[in-house]
């Protein structure tokens, strides 16, 4: 995947912060079809290509939001390894077994990436693919959004389960 321009400006605050690795939480019964399908993919490129999603993280309501905004094609990581829509969705009952991947940072300076220093879809988000704004003020804590390659595959064919 391309990177953008100026990736060096998002290198410098990922360093800056001593940031090695992003995270991305979904269900074990989940991992097998990852694995077998290249890697991640947003909920609308899975049911876009005909992938089931054992254990979805996401609600109706999240993917309506996710439409309303155009982000479903878009796969949600975060700064943080223990997310607090991660406990939502347990408490929720979507899912039950949490596996917490790792993702490389190096997602982040790839073209077509956003970020958000909040949840995207919440009401007064601000939702930006530059330097700035969201992502340097909130690159500690906050979500980063990253998108599907040209051949729809997601950017995160490197991830790997942690042990937590």
């Amino acid at each position: 995947m391309t990177q953008k321009n100026n990736w060096k400006a998002y290198k410098e605050v990922i360093d800056s912060h001593h940031i090695d690795c992003l995270y991305h939480f979904t269900d074990r019964e989940n991992l097998e079809s990852i694995i077998r399908n290249g890697g991640l993919y947003s909920w609308a490129d899975c049911e876009e290509k005909g992938i089931t999603i054992a254990k979805p993280g996401g609600s109706s309501t999240s993917r309506s939001l996710d439409s309303r905004d155009n982000l479903e094609h878009y796969v949600r990581v975060s700064f943080v390894k223990q997310h607090p829509m991660m406990f939502v969705a347990m408490n929720d009952n979507r899912i039950s077994n949490p596996v917490v991947l790792k993702i490389d940072p190096k997602v982040i300076w790839q073209e077509g990436t956003k970020y958000a220093a909040r949840n995207a879809t919440k009401n007064g988000a601000r939702v930006g693919s530059g330097p700035g704004g969201p992502f340097d003020k909130h690159a500690k804590k906050d979500p980063a959004l990253w998108r599907r390659n040209d051949d729809g595959r997601s950017s995160c064919t490197h991830c790997e389960p942690t042990n937590q």
